[in-house]
């Protein structure tokens, strides 16, 4: 395997909003042209994985001093299960290493219909050494747990790095806030 991670060549935007929307449930996704105009802005940062010339993912992440908000991630799905994901996000840990890398996910809900993979996901992020945090957050109605690698991330850098990606108006339209779960 000789894996690369470099930002996305608009040649290669059409394979990688395929990716993402095949990815990604309709209700989890932002529209794509929105995650473009905020990387053009160096709001964001969209990286295309490739083994050779074949792609086989995308991360979309939100970068600021002390956190790092992996906010999509996502393995071609005929690359899933042969290692791919544990090496380009190891790689993402490596290269955000000194700063606070986290992501959201969906809840370990067991009345879910697809709560075998929501624990296939959360073994993966703790086998590569991501911890859970005690914070929700809310994203466009959907509530997600959070996990993190390299510190906790708080609410306050949570909302200084989506403040700076959507900007206030944005945010607070789509109810884009991190909070303790009370549980």
């Amino acid at each position: 395997m000789a894996i690369t991670i470099s930002p996305v060549q608009k040649s290669e935007q059409r394979a990688i909003k395929r990716l993402y929307k095949t990815a990604f449930p309709k209700n989890e996704r932002a529209p794509f042209w929105m995650l473009v105009s905020r990387v053009k802005k160096r709001r964001a940062v969209l990286l295309c994985a490739k083994d050779d010339e074949r792609l086989i993912g995308m991360a979309y992440l939100v970068e600021g001093e002390t956190a790092v908000y992996l906010f999509y991630y996502a393995i071609c799905g005929d690359c899933r299960g042969m290692g791919y994901g544990s090496k380009v996000l190891s790689e993402l840990i490596k290269r955000y290493e000194g700063r606070k890398l986290f992501l959201s996910r969906e809840t370990l809900d067991s009345s879910a219909d697809n709560y075998s993979e929501r624990l296939r996901r959360h073994s993966f992020y703790l086998r590569l050494g991501f911890e859970d945090q005690p914070e929700l957050v809310s994203e466009g109605g959907v509530i997600f747990d959070t996990m993190s690698i390299g510190g906790r991330v708080t609410p306050d850098e949570y909302d200084l790095l989506l403040t700076s990606w959507a900007g206030e108006r944005y945010k607070k339209r789509y109810g884009m806030r991190m909070y303790l779960d009370e549980k």
